[in-house]
Parts: structure tokens; sequence; C-alpha cells
């Protein structure tokens, strides 16, 4: 099977078929093993749609593991999401992994509607509960479709799930309130209550004070990082807010700096 898999992607899932016959419940590591191989030269849907297939033959289509690596794969290797939400259906009960893997494809589409409809589903259903992963990108979703109501509305239900504390989430909403919702007060005591910040969280802030042309709290803020998390969007958040407000001297000034520091724009 691991010989045909890696020139044959359709001659390995027949021989699969031909393998389970023999042992009609195979060893749930070993499927896997071969999942994996097969997946690895996937080219087209149909290869996809074969090997889904032979899992529904075979009765392992609900293991959770299998459905989320389908999704994956439709997603970041086919562009395909339609056919990954077919996957996504079709499983019982998904699981919080599979809801994640959804609602970021919805997301990377920009597709918030459906972010947001898969959400409500998730909250109604009750179960699974929602996990770091997904917050991002209903934020970025509520933001763009009902503003800084959205944005809060999805705060509040962060804060009653406990992941408030949580540093991604955290990051998620400090970009999302100086972002989108131009409230760089509510941003700011964000980032000041964050125990772990990185240089995204450091950026988010930084781009949130330039977007309103605050520039001085942008630089002093700036120079307030730390240097081994000054990154290139972070030299660019301060360099295009100095630009785009009339500051050229210290734009320059700042790119000098970058460059001297050995940063690539």
């Amino acid at each position: 099977l691991w010989a045909n898999s890696k020139s044959q992607p359709r001659m390995a899932m027949l021989m699969q078929g031909r393998a389970c016959s023999l042992s009609r419940v195979p060893e749930t590591p070993c499927l896997s093993y071969c999942v994996e191989s097969i997946l690895e030269k996937c080219k087209t849907l149909d290869h996809v749609k074969q090997l889904q297939a032979s899992l529904i033959t075979l009765g392992h289509s609900q293991i959770q593991f299998f459905a989320f690596r389908l999704i994956r794969f439709c997603t970041l290797h086919l562009s395909n999401v339609q056919y990954a939400r077919s996957v996504f259906n079709y499983t019982t009960c998904p699981n919080v992994y599979l809801y994640s893997a959804m609602i970021n494809a919805y997301a990377s589409e920009f597709d918030h509607l459906s972010v947001l409809t898969l959400y409500r589903n998730m909250l109604h259903r009750g179960r699974p509960r929602p996990n770091h992963f997904i917050y991002p990108s209903v934020l970025r979703s509520s933001s763009e479709l009902l503003d800084s109501s959205g944005t809060k509305m999805v705060h509040t239900q962060i804060f009653k799930t406990g992941f408030g504390t949580n540093p991604v989430v955290q990051t998620a909403l400090v970009d999302s309130y100086s972002r989108f919702c131009s409230d760089v007060t509510t941003a700011r005591q964000l980032f000041d209550e964050m125990s772990d910040r990185n240089a995204v969280s450091w950026t988010a802030m930084i781009f949130g004070y330039a977007r309103l042309g605050e520039m001085g709290n942008a630089v002093l803020l700036f120079e307030e990082m730390p240097e081994s998390e000054r990154d290139v969007p972070a030299w660019n958040s301060v360099i295009a807010g100095c630009t785009q407000n009339g500051l050229f001297p210290e734009a320059i000034s700042f790119l000098r700096r970058m460059l001297a520091e050995g940063d690539l724009p």
C-alpha cells in the first residue's frame, strides 16, 4: 500500500480496499498511516472523493481525525470549501477541531456570514465549546459585519467561556478593538492586562494608534517594544503611520534604523 501510494493515489486506494477486505476492521493506527500517505499524493478532488468513499465503505468515515484531515486538505490544497463543508456535514457530532477547521476555512475566504452562522450553530447546540483557535476568526467576522457591537458581543462570550486570559484570544481582541472598532482605549486596556505579549499583540496596538493618527502614542509604544519582538510588520506599522500622517522625516528616520538593525522591508 505504501509503495503504491507514493506514485498512484488511485491504485493505492484500490489496494486499500483489497487489504481491508481481508481484515474487516483494520487497526486504526495502521489505517491512519495509510490515509496520511494517500493524502500526501492526492492531486484532485476526485482522489479525495475516492478516499472518503473507501473510509465510508470501511465504516471509518465518522472518525473525527480523518474528517479533520479531509477538511484541511480540501481547504488548504484544493481551495474547495464547499466540499470541505460536505465532509463536515456528513460527520455526526463534529468536535471542536472540525468546527475550528471549518470556521477558519470560511474566514480565509472572507465568508464572514458563514463564519458567524456556523459559530451560532455551535453555540445553539451547546457542544462542543469553542476553543481559542475559533475566536480570532469569529472576532474578525463579527467586526466586519456588525462593527463594534459584534466585537463587544463576542468579547462577552469569551469572558463567559473563560478564554479571556488566553494570549491568542487577547491579541485578537486588541486587534479587533483597535483595527475595526477604532476603540484604542479598550484595546490598550486589554493590551496592558496581557501577561504574555508577543510581536503580533505589540504590532496590533501600534497599528491601532497609527491608524487613528495618534502617532505620539504609536511611537512611544514602539520604543517600549522589546527589540527581540520587533519584526518587519512592527517597523512597517510605525513607518506607514508616520507617512500617512505627514511625518516624512520621522518615517525616513525609522526606515534607516530598520535597515541598520538588519531588518528588510
